[in-house]
């Protein structure tokens, strides 16, 4: 393919050998696989399983091996976008007056679970009334200073890989301790 999506893995087009006589075999070896996100890539083949064929191209005069005019080593460009990610606050009790250290797994679109991923944010929802305010949580350690649900969430912020996220309202429940 031309545009692959991040997932941690390298990724290269694939290339096949065309013209082959019935019956034979020939792989193609392609280089160039990348990892991270980004634009403009360029593979290459550059080798076949069977000895009897040749990467070859009359009709480009780019690549070709001076020494050797039959050589060819054709390349492709390719393309890996960001993954668009999902996120869950995965920390759901806690004690009163003691400290806990929010976690939150974040997926990729493929569904695996990646650390990979841009900076946490956490925030406590804090309902005064009609209003809703939402305060950062430091470092992500909330430090309940009362028995009873917290509400809070997560925000994680983009990368080159990783496209940005929040998750939803997690309610804590926090026991006596």
């Amino acid at each position: 393919g031309d545009s692959f999506v991040y997932d941690g893995e390298e990724h290269a087009p694939t290339a096949r050998a065309e013209g082959l006589l019935d019956g034979d075999v020939c792989a193609v070896t392609v280089s160039g696989a990348k990892v991270e996100a980004g634009t403009g890539y360029i593979a290459t083949a550059q080798a076949l399983s069977n000895e009897n064929y040749a990467l070859y191209d009359p009709d480009d005069e780019e690549g070709v091996d001076q020494d050797n005019p039959q050589s060819f080593l054709p390349t492709h460009k390719f393309d890996i976008v960001a993954s668009e990610i999902t996120a869950e606050i995965t920390t759901t009790d806690a004690r009163y007056g003691e400290a806990l250290k929010l976690e939150t797994e974040v997926r990729l679109s493929n569904g695996a679970v990646t650390k990979n991923h841009g900076a946490v944010t956490y925030y406590q929802v804090l309902n005064t009334g009609m209003d809703r305010e939402e305060v950062e949580i430091e470092n992500g350690i909330l430090i309940p200073d009362g028995v009873g649900p917290v509400t809070v969430y997560a925000v994680i912020a983009a990368t080159n890989n990783t496209g940005s996220a929040r998750t939803a309202d997690t309610v804590i429940g926090v026991d006596r301790g």
